[in-house]
């Protein structure tokens, strides 16, 4: 993936989201040389988006069989561990 400044961003955005659309590039926007986003092609971040729905509907599945397995925590109990 190429690296692109904010400043490079400004002055050729026309021309950079040509190139992911396209060309189907995707590109790091950097400040100060440091990666602060990224310009991907509208079907990366879906399945990015996608990808972010499944890992939560893992979670939630072993949070309920945790729950089956060990119970659950009281409101009580869980503000008393809260508030240690």
């Amino acid at each position: 993936m190429d690296a692109l400044s904010m400043a490079t961003v400004r002055k050729d955005l026309a021309e950079l989201i040509g190139k992911v659309q396209y060309r189907k590039e995707r590109m790091i926007i950097t400040r100060h040389d440091k990666p602060v986003a990224a310009l991907v092609p509208v079907d990366d971040a879906a399945l990015l988006e996608e990808l972010e729905e499944r890992l939560d509907l893992v979670e939630a599945l072993e949070a309920i069989e945790d729950y089956d397995v060990n119970g659950g925590v009281s409101l009580e109990g869980l503000k008393a561990e809260l508030d240690r």
